[in-house]
């Protein structure tokens, strides 16, 4: 029998998810196969994770979507590690990201996921200016600082890299391959390879949904994203 052919993959990276992530899941994602105008499955990754993932979670996720590609691993390796994992296993024409907690509005994934279709290449979520009402004081701090050094010391025509809903197409998801960094900053590698290599590149606006919460980055992962951005900015 003919394995089914998708128009687009949704890669979810996964890591010690908070108590009901899988009620959400379904229902998130569940929401956006009705409203998208083709076929999609989701690529679940399991980035090591040693709470709140369970057998029976997972089984609850098979049972809503049949078609789960999940994939696990027992190391916690970090998120862009885990992201192209899944963009590896993603064997769509398309691929989007998207965080566990489905923080964005549908309307802000369907928008992207639309445009990736029309454009193809590189499609990046843009955060509105709002966001930043959304965040702790060190976060939003932390934000405008890197905004400020897209512009001035990598020179890059982008606002937001950190955004962690994109999309991707053919070229994009090659792209994506050849990133090194495995904590958050694979992100502004990638972008910074688009550049490079002048993948097509294109932003979309997109939208918090109401309630959603953010933590302040430890300072373990602050320093180690440092140095990586270091490594970016020597190898731009």
């Amino acid at each position: 029998m003919e394995k089914k052919k998708y128009q687009l993959d949704l890669v979810v990276p996964c890591y010690n998810p908070i108590k009901g992530w899988e009620e959400n899941l379904i229902t998130s994602f569940g929401l956006f196969k009705k409203s998208f105008k083709g076929s999609c499955r989701m690529v679940l990754v399991n980035d090591g994770s040693t709470l709140g993932v369970t057998p029976g979670g997972i089984e609850q996720l098979r049972a809503a979507f049949p078609d789960l590609l999940y994939h696990t691993y027992k190391t916690n390796k970090g998120k862009g590690y885990a992201l192209r994992e899944g963009i590896s296993a993603s064997t769509a024409p398309y691929a989007i990201t998207t965080d566990i907690d489905f923080p964005y509005t549908q309307d802000s994934m369907l928008r992207l996921a639309n445009t990736l279709i029309q454009k193809g290449g590189l499609v990046l979520g843009h955060r509105q200016r709002n966001y930043y009402h959304k965040v702790p004081i060190f976060r939003k701090l932390l934000s405008i600082s890197f905004r400020l050094a897209l512009k001035i010391l990598l020179k890059l025509n982008v606002g937001d890299t950190q955004c962690g809903l994109k999309g991707f197409d053919a070229e994009a998801k090659a792209l994506f391959h050849k990133t090194t960094v495995n904590g958050y900053l694979y992100d502004l590698e990638l972008v910074t390879l688009a550049a490079k290599n002048k993948v097509k590149t294109t932003r979309v606006p997109v939208t918090l949904k109401d309630g959603i919460e953010f933590t302040n980055m430890k300072p373990g992962i602050l320093f180690k994203e440092m140095r990586n951005f270091i490594q970016i900015l020597k190898h731009r």
